[in-house]
């Protein structure tokens, strides 16, 4: 069953602003909510539904190597919110030490024969 551009766009949009909406009302629960990868589950729903499946494995395995280093995002943001940097100042550095730390896993991952 593939269902329109625009009803997946809704529906996972809908998912989003949920997340962020609870976010403002409980702080646990909503970094609980943050932290769970409603876009990987979303994709891999949407997949499956549109008889993509065989899609599925390949894309968890790369997913699973670009997580890491998306990681110290969460502790380098806070850190520098914490120390007066603005959201984007820290927003940009976190990103710019995932695209490093992309970049030097791809390396190391290369000269172990592994391709993302």
């Amino acid at each position: 069953m593939s269902l329109p551009w625009w009803i997946k766009l809704l529906l996972t949009g809908a998912i989003v602003t949920g997340a962020s909406e609870l976010a403002k009302h409980s702080g646990r629960l909503g970094a609980l909510v943050m932290v769970l990868p409603w876009i990987t589950l979303s994709t891999l729903f949407w997949l499956e539904s549109e008889g993509q499946g065989q899609l599925i494995s390949p894309l968890l395995r790369s997913g699973f190597w670009y997580l890491l280093p998306s990681l110290p995002l969460f502790l380098v943001l806070p850190w520098m919110l914490d120390r007066g940097y603005g959201i984007w100042t820290g927003l940009g550095a976190s990103c710019l030490l995932a695209v490093t730390l992309f970049l030097a896993e791809q390396w190391i991952l290369g000269r172990f024969g592994v391709e993302l």
